[in-house]
């Protein structure tokens, strides 16, 4: 019940909705350098690819360590973009 108005007794809708996400999106990837991006987008390319440099038909487990690799690069890069966004807005708010 913390979503309600208690004098009204109406339901306390969110503001932002899915705008709000949007602009986080795009102030996100506005965050992000060109390395960084490249580093996403080619990441995600070469998960969902069905081209590996470790294949799995030979290696069998092992080849998927390559695949591994990327999804490591993909979430380690978005995690340092998103505590740089992160700063950069404590700082906006801190600085008005």
């Amino acid at each position: 019940m913390d979503n309600v108005d208690s004098q009204a007794g109406q339901p306390v809708h969110d503001s932002r909705g899915s705008r709000g996400l949007r602009v986080n999106a795009r102030a996100f990837w506005q965050a992000a350098t060109t390395r960084d991006k490249l580093v996403m987008i080619l990441g995600i390319i070469y998960v969902v690819s069905p081209v590996d440099l470790l294949p799995e038909a030979i290696l069998g487990p092992f080849g998927l360590l390559d695949d591994g690799g990327a999804a490591v690069a993909i979430v380690s890069t978005a995690l340092a973009v998103l505590g740089r966004h992160k700063a950069v807005r404590a700082e906006m708010t801190d600085g008005s």
